[in-house]
């Protein structure tokens, strides 16, 4: 283990938990939009880079995987995220 080993983990975890944290609110914020446009009816499938995906693939996300990592949160592990922020 090199001398600055230990301080260097500290940043990756608390720059990986910014990440998840940061992550999960653009998920949820992407949530209201969603809802305000109807894309679950309104959304075009996707081009480009984006093919093939679908409104039902990002729906999954958006909502499905937003809201099982915000219940992770909720069960406690909220408050030790929020010591890293």
């Amino acid at each position: 283990m090199t001398v600055n080993r230990p301080a260097t983990y500290y940043s990756l975890v608390r720059s990986a938990n910014v990440q998840i944290w940061q992550g999960l609110q653009a998920l949820i914020s992407l949530q209201e939009e969603w809802n305000a446009n109807n894309y679950a009816v309104t959304l075009p499938a996707g081009s480009g880079d984006n093919v093939p995906l679908v409104a039902a693939d990002l729906g999954a996300v958006v909502f499905d995987a937003a809201d099982l990592l915000q219940a992770v949160l909720d069960a406690g592990v909220a408050t030790s995220m929020a010591k890293l922020l």
